[in-house]
C-alpha cells in the first residue's frame, strides 16, 4: 500500500480492518459490523466491506 502512495492513514485504518477480520473472534457478519461502528467511513473501508458482503463464496479466515 505504501509503495503504491496510499496515505498513512488510509493504510493505518487498512490494517486495523484486517485486525477485525482476521485477528478477532467475530464472524463475518460481526466483523462488518464493527468496522462499520470503530473505524472511519473512508473509501478504502467501504469497498472492503463491499467487497466481503458481495463475495459469495466468504472470505478465508
Amino acid at each position: 500500500l505504501e509503495r503504491k502512495n496510499f496515505l498513512p492513514e488510509s493504510v493505518k485504518l487498512i490494517k486495523e480492518a484486517f485486525r477485525l477480520i482476521y485477528r478477532s473472534k467475530y464472524n463475518r457478519r460481526q466483523a462488518i459490523e464493527a468496522m462499520r461502528k470503530e473505524l472511519p467511513q473512508t473509501e478504502e473501508i467501504n469497498e472492503l466491506i463491499q467487497f466481503i458482503e458481495q463475495s459469495e463464496r466468504g472470505i478465508i479466515r
